[in-house]
C-alpha cells in the first residue's frame, strides 16, 4: 500500500493525463455505421456524393 502512495505521489500528473485522454477517447469516439456492401456499391453507382473511410489495424 505505502508503495501505490508512493508512486501516486510520484505520477499523479501523468496518471491523471491518460485516465484523462481514455475517459475522452470512450466518449467522443464515432461509433460505426454498419454500413454493408451492396449498400456503399448501390449509393456510389447512384452517383450521390460519398466519403469513404478506410481503417486499418495492420
Amino acid at each position: 500500500m505505502n508503495g501505490l502512495r508512493s508512486l501516486w505521489r510520484e505520477h499523479w500528473l501523468t496518471l491523471t493525463l491518460i485516465a484523462a485522454m481514455a475517459i475522452a477517447y470512450l466518449v467522443l469516439r464515432t461509433p460505426s455505421e454498419g454500413l454493408d456492401e451492396a449498400a456503399f456499391w448501390q449509393q456510389v453507382e447512384a452517383a450521390d456524393a460519398a466519403v469513404v473511410y478506410f481503417y486499418s489495424n495492420t
